[in-house]
């Protein structure tokens, strides 16, 4: 990975301009396929930067040479801050530091600071700020590749990401008699993308990583009944079964990890 990261890392840092204070400018760009015209500073892209720049900056010295972090530092500096915008007195994520609010497409380019970079979510400063982009989100969606399902369960919005994922589950098409042909969506049928969006939003309701906690059902409706085995960092195992309102089963694997499991979201 390291190497890949590093090529691609070194393209931003060549291919866009600096400011006079030497801050990174991103343009020309887009955010997504969603706004083309007059954009700086994309979401995408600056969430991006940070979220995997600190990623990369935290591993140790035996995969990471000495002159390839201090150049990764060097950039990390000089980054965009991560773009907000005020709407009716409420501080939000937004698309881009500017854009034209021209919409060529249906994405929710703001909101990838909660995914797939998680910047923002359960646990993590600026809660309030990504919920109102949340809200104030133009596009509402269930279906294919859309993203709201796990932007709600990120954010602990428990009925918002429980809907989500009973109409992904309900999307099955009658003409098939396998019933996960889901779709179709946007393109095609079977629509791999949504199974896979259905899988990924289950996740982030039943397990949530944030630093070095496990954040278990963070966003699980108490009334469902579960059992279920998932993969987290640091090579770890979750095994657990929640049934009629209580934690039944939690094994954790390796039993040193137990320490950082909370059950249930975290406290404000």
């Amino acid at each position: 990975l390291v190497p890949m990261a590093a090529a691609v890392l070194a393209y931003f840092d060549s291919r866009f301009p600096r400011d006079a204070d030497g801050r990174l400018r991103i343009t020309p760009t887009q955010a997504v396929e969603t706004y083309w015209q007059g954009v700086e500073d994309d979401m995408p892209s600056v969430a991006g930067l940070h979220d995997v720049l600190d990623r990369l900056l935290a591993l140790p010295d035996e995969l990471v040479g000495r002159e390839q972090r201090e150049q990764w530092r060097k950039l990390a500096h000089s980054l965009p801050p991560i773009p907000t915008r005020e709407v009716d007195g409420a501080l939000m994520l937004a698309p881009a530091r500017r854009y034209l609010d021209q919409r060529s497409n249906i994405e929710t380019p703001e909101l990838y600071a909660v995914f797939p970079f998680r910047l923002y979510g359960l646990g993590r400063e600026g809660l309030d700020v990504a919920r109102a982009a949340y809200e104030r989100r133009v596009d509402k969606a269930t279906q294919g590749w859309t993203q709201d399902g796990e932007f709600a369960a990120l954010l602990g919005l428990e009925e918002e990401a429980k809907q989500n994922l009973l109409a992904k589950v309900r999307n099955t098409n009658p003409r098939h008699r396998f019933p996960v042909m889901w779709g179709p969506n946007f393109d095609w049928l079977p629509d791999q993308d949504h199974g896979s969006n259905l899988l990924e939003v289950a996740q982030c309701m039943l397990l949530q990583p944030v630093g070095e906690k496990l954040y278990v059902l963070p966003c699980w409706p108490k009334q469902w009944n579960v059992a279920f085995r998932l993969h987290a960092p640091r090579d770890t195992v979750i095994e657990g079964e929640w049934r009629d309102g209580a934690m039944r089963k939690l094994v954790v694997t390796p039993p040193e990890r137990r320490a950082d499991v909370v059950v249930g979201p975290p406290r404000p």
